[in-house]
């Protein structure tokens, strides 16, 4: 009996980690679609990769083209958490009257979690400043924190600390208990390979 309990659990945490594997992979994609689009509205011509999006531009100061830098950084976290409150949402609807546990709550779960993003990079940072004595903030978040003037680390700690909050929500209240512990087992494995796996050999190859 507890050799079965123990498959069962193992096949849950293979599974979970295959689903992470690829949502950090779309999730990756999405947010850089986000960048991607703006900056085709806002008409330059810009190039989707892997992990950025290049677009030939002569750099300027003057405040039009910093309001459109602006924009183009805004629209990749911007993406990324509007589909975690898009999740999460749902989540507090299906939460009031809800028996079973069903397909339509594992995907509300699944988008929720794109909030994960805000809390690896502040995490990341964390780890940095245990490492270097230095905690400073990097990527999107850094770059709009220092373009309204405040700390590189603002903009990261407030949403890195919003998405922890979502998170441990969404888990450790909306998630039935059967579920929980294989869900976070399989979601550290899955979403470690995902990134391995799209930054490391695969996104390279797709999106070079």
């Amino acid at each position: 009996m507890n050799s079965f309990k123990l498959n069962f659990e193992i096949l849950h945490i293979v599974k979970f980690t295959l689903i992470f594997i690829l949502l950090t992979i779309i999730g990756t994609v999405s947010h850089e679609c986000g960048h991607f689009f703006v900056a085709k509205r806002l008409g330059f011509n810009p190039t989707l990769h892997h992990s950025n999006v290049s677009f030939d531009v002569e750099i300027e100061n003057s405040p039009a083209f910093l309001v459109k830098e602006l924009s183009i950084l805004l629209a990749g976290p911007i993406q990324t958490i509007s589909t975690g409150m898009i999740g999460f949402v749902l989540i507090l609807i299906r939460r009031r009257n809800n028996d079973h546990f069903k397909l339509i709550d594992w995907v509300a779960t699944f988008l929720s979690l794109f909030w994960l993003r805000q809390c690896f990079n502040l995490t990341m940072s964390f780890v940095n400043a245990l490492i270097t004595c230095e905690f400073s903030f990097y990527g999107d978040e850094a770059k709009i924190s220092e373009m309204l003037n405040l700390h590189s680390a603002t903009i990261g700690i407030i949403t890195g600390l919003l998405g922890c909050i979502i998170c441990s929500f969404v888990v450790f209240s909306f998630v039935p208990i059967r579920f929980r512990y294989n869900l976070i087992i399989g979601g550290i494995i899955g979403s470690l390979l995902g990134l391995y796996v799209w930054t490391g050999f695969l996104g390279k190859f797709m999106l070079p």
